[in-house]
């Protein structure tokens, strides 16, 4: 079974797919997400959508 590295998250940098996913997600939260709120992770998921809310709030 294949698994996300440390190597697939830097090959992400460059990658346009990843990029335009992550800011479509920011564009996504900005009416919902504020400085200083919590954020709560379930634990589902590569983790993306909370890494782009925790950069806002």
């Amino acid at each position: 079974m294949p698994s996300y590295t440390f190597d697939n998250c830097l090959a992400q940098r460059t990658d346009r797919y990843p990029q335009a996913k992550r800011e479509l997600t920011r564009r996504w939260l900005i009416p919902y997400a504020r400085p200083g709120m919590t954020l709560i992770s379930i634990g589902c998921g590569a983790g993306d959508f909370n890494a782009v809310a925790h950069a806002m709030v």
